[in-house]
């Protein structure tokens, strides 16, 4: 599993910070090296928080991930921010 760096406005944040806050991994890794319980056990994970989130009245969303390996990485870091700071002024 991999933790993504994101950003963080919380409502008292003044600041643009990069943390941890997804965990992701690969669906090609999952099915290679976990075993068909592990890959229930996730799927009842998944579900369970789906549900959780929906009685909450949460909507699934969709992420896009960058390899932060990626020679365009620091670009993409630098829109996230720009949008940051234009929607948090």
């Amino acid at each position: 599993m991999y933790l993504v760096a994101t950003y963080y406005g919380g409502e008292m944040t003044t600041e643009f910070k990069r943390y941890n806050k997804y965990c992701v991994f690969k669906w090609d890794d999952a099915n290679k090296y976990l075993t068909t319980h592990d890959l229930m056990a996730i799927d009842n994970v998944l579900t369970k928080i789906r549900n959780a989130r929906f009685r909450d009245g949460k909507v699934d969303h969709k992420y896009i991930v960058v390899n932060q390996e990626m020679p365009y990485t620091e670009q993409v870091w630098q829109l996230i921010q720009e949008h940051w700071e234009e929607t948090h002024k």
